[in-house]
């Protein structure tokens, strides 16, 4: 009787090798193919995100805050100039350039750093997710099949450095990313427009 039963299991064990590769191979194409997909499966809302905003965004941001400043501080300079009387035309000149460098070393050396180094995101034919803030964070999730439009824009000092700002529009709302560089650009609309056309396709 035993010997039946082992005749009979080792005759399974047979029939079913050839079997065991092509379960293993489709076990292996259902699993993520990379840590990303992974991560972003089981990540936590709150979490920052898989990729960061490139070296070139913080001088970027910099010289935006410097012209935007600059201008700023021109303009209060040349009204003060036109309507203020000596000696409170002096004075008010000197508080003009107090808050001009104050500003400029705010913007630069605190703000925009903060900026960089806080933002984050992560995005896969599941979800576009952004982090960003420090002592008030942000963190947008958003459902990639319900992304209307991807809008990659590029102004002339966002040229100069070589990045660019996404858009991604919603039904109810608008959500922006960068700057960040074209290729990463290209890729996330890519991933997008495609995930939000599997889902027209499947409904």
């Amino acid at each position: 009787m035993s010997r039946d039963v082992y005749a009979r299991l080792s005759e399974s064990q047979k029939m079913m090798r050839p079997i065991i590769p092509l379960v293993e191979r489709e076990l292996g194409a259902r699993m993520p193919t990379s840590s990303s997909e992974h991560h972003s499966a089981t990540r936590l809302f709150g979490e920052p995100g898989d990729l960061g905003l490139p070296a070139q965004a913080l001088k970027y941001l910099n010289l935006v805050d410097c012209l935007a400043i600059s201008i700023t501080a021109a303009g209060l300079g040349a009204i003060a100039w036109l309507v203020a009387e000596p000696p409170v035309r002096e004075i008010v000149l000197v508080i003009i350039a107090l808050g001009l460098a104050t500003g400029l070393t705010f913007e630069i050396r605190m703000l925009n750093r903060i900026v960089v180094r806080k933002t984050s995101y992560t995005v896969t034919r599941d979800e576009v997710y952004i982090a960003r803030g420090l002592l008030f964070r942000k963190y947008v999730s958003i459902p990639a099949p319900q992304v209307l439009n991807v809008e990659i824009a590029e102004g002339p000092l966002l040229r100069k450095f070589g990045l660019v700002k996404i858009r991604f529009t919603c039904i109810t709302d608008v959500e922006a990313l960068g700057p960040i560089t074209p290729a990463a650009a290209e890729s996330i609309r890519s991933t997008v427009l495609s995930a939000h056309a599997r889902a027209l396709h499947d409904t």
